[in-house]
C-alpha cells in the first residue's frame, strides 16, 4: 500500500517515471539480446585424456578406471560418464544442480592430478571443461583450396581463423577436422647407419645437443652495443642434414649420410570432403550467456576479413549455420 499512497501524493513524478519507461522502450527492445537456444543450467564436467598407441580396452583398465575411482571425494557428484576410444577417453561428471560450477572443475582438476602415480608412464594432463547438454555446434565453416597445400591450410586454419574467431566473448571454436598437420620427418637409412656403427638414439642426440638456443646477450664496441647471436639453432629444414653426429679418423658422418630429412605431414586421422574436394571443418559453438544469433552473425562478418589475410586460392563457406 505504501508505494500508492506516495503515488497519490506525487502524481506528476510517477506520470514522468512511466513516460520514461515508455520511451526507454524501444531502445531497450534493440539492445536485448535474442537466442534460438535455451541455457539449460546442469552443471557436467567434461575431461579429455589422451594415451596415443593404448587400445581401448587397455585404456579403458589402466587410465579411465582409475580417474573415475579418484573422484570418490568430490562433493555433489549426481553421477560419472566416461567412454574409451582407441588413444583417447572422454570422463563426464555430472554434479547435482545447486553445485557451483566453478569450485567444481577446481576440485576435479585437483582430482586428476592426484591419480597421475597409478597412471601410465608419460600421460600427459587432461583438457577439462564445462560441458552443457546444450553444447550444440552453431556454425561448421568450411575450409579448402585446390592451390594451397594442405599443410599451409591447417596452418592459417590454427593461425588466422581460431585466433579471429575467438576474439568474440563466448565463442568456442574445436579442433579442425580434416586437417594434416605438418611435420618434419628423419628417415633412417638402416644399413648406412649400422655401416658405420651408429644407433637411431646418436642422430636424436646429435640434433638434441646442435640445435640449441642459447642466451648470449650483447657486446658494447666504443659507443655502440650490438646483440650477439650464435649458430645453435637450425635456421632452415635442409640445414638439419648438415649436423655432424660422429666423427671417427677424421671422417665426419653427418645426418645427410644416414638418413633422408623430409617436410611433410603427419599420419591423417580425420578426413573432411567439400563438394569432393579435400578440405578443414571448424565446429563453433557458443560459451556462456551469449547470444546464439549475435555468434553467427559475428562468424558471418569476419569471414571476408579473415580471407583477406590468406594467400588466394582459399575458399570458406558456412557449411551449416
Amino acid at each position: 500500500m505504501w508505494i500508492v499512497q506516495i503515488a497519490l501524493r506525487r502524481p506528476y513524478t510517477f506520470i514522468v517515471a512511466a513516460l520514461l519507461i515508455l520511451l526507454s522502450t524501444p531502445y531497450v527492445l534493440r539492445k536485448m539480446p535474442t537466442d534460438i537456444f535455451p541455457t539449460i543450467n546442469i552443471p557436467v564436467v567434461a575431461m579429455l585424456w589422451e594415451y596415443k598407441g593404448l587400445t581401448a580396452k587397455e585404456l579403458a583398465d589402466r587410465l579411465t578406471g582409475s580417474v573415475e575411482r579418484s573422484m570418490s571425494l568430490i562433493d555433489g557428484i549426481e553421477h560419472s560418464e566416461s567412454l574409451s576410444f582407441a588413444g583417447s577417453a572422454v570422463v563426464k561428471v555430472f554434479f547435482h544442480p545447486d553445485t557451483d560450477i566453478r569450485t567444481a572443475i577446481a576440485q576435479v582438476m585437483s582430482s586428476s592430478n592426484s591419480v597421475y602415480r597409478s597412471l601410465p608412464a608419460s600421460t600427459a594432463p587432461p583438457q577439462v571443461i564445462q560441458y552443457s547438454a546444450a553444447d550444440l555446434p552453431l556454425v561448421q565453416l568450411g575450409i579448402s583450396s585446390s592451390t594451397v597445400p594442405e599443410t599451409e591450410v591447417n596452418d592459417f586454419t590454427n593461425n588466422i581463423v581460431r585466433n579471429s574467431l575467438q576474439s568474440m566473448p563466448g565463442v568456442a571454436v574445436t579442433f579442425p577436422y580434416g586437417s594434416k598437420g605438418r611435420q618434419v620427418t628423419v628417415e633412417i637409412n638402416p644399413a648406412a647407419l649400422t655401416a658405420r656403427g651408429l644407433t637411431p638414439a646418436d642422430l636424436v642426440d646429435a640434433m638434441a645437443v646442435q640445435n640449441l638456443i642459447l642466451p648470449t646477450g650483447t657486446i658494447k664496441i666504443g659507443s655502440t652495443e650490438y646483440d650477439v647471436t650464435l649458430n645453435g639453432a637450425i635456421a632452415s629444414i635442409a640445414r638439419i642434414g648438415d649436423i655432424p653426429v660422429r666423427t671417427v679418423n677424421g671422417v665426419t658422418t653427418f645426418i645427410r649420410d644416414v638418413a633422408i630429412v623430409r617436410d611433410g605431414a603427419s599420419p591423417q586421422t580425420t578426413i573432411a570432403r567439400q563438394n569432393g574436394e579435400r578440405g578443414i571443418l571448424n565446429s563453433i559453438f557458443k560459451r556462456g550467456r551469449v547470444s546464439t544469433l549475435d555468434i553467427v552473425d559475428f562468424v558471418k562478418q569476419v569471414i571476408p576479413t579473415m580471407l583477406a589475410q590468406m594467400p588466394e586460392g582459399i575458399n570458406m563457406r558456412l557449411m551449416f549455420d
